[in-house]
């Protein structure tokens, strides 16, 4: 189901993703005001590390399981018959 459906309306779809643009862009300023006295490893403590960590752990993630369904679960045409 995707966000049109959803809503219904595209003039909601751009609305609701122009809020959430919003609040991303505003937590990552945020990020630059928190102190990281708690960062155990150097890269921890730049502003917007835990935003890009997360990007990039979904990204492999999704990479991962596209290749696990393509290996294991997809067959080829000619197979189907």
């Amino acid at each position: 189901m995707n966000l049109e459906q959803y809503f219904g309306d595209p003039y909601w779809v751009k609305k609701m993703q122009a809020v959430f643009c919003f609040l991303l862009v505003l937590l990552v300023i945020a990020d630059f005001f928190i102190e990281k006295d708690h960062a155990v490893l150097p890269l921890e403590s730049l502003p917007g590390f835990y935003a890009v960590f997360g990007l990039l752990a979904t990204l492999l993630i999704i990479g991962v399981s596209k290749l696990l369904g393509h290996l294991f679960i997809m067959r080829k045409e000619e197979d189907h018959d």
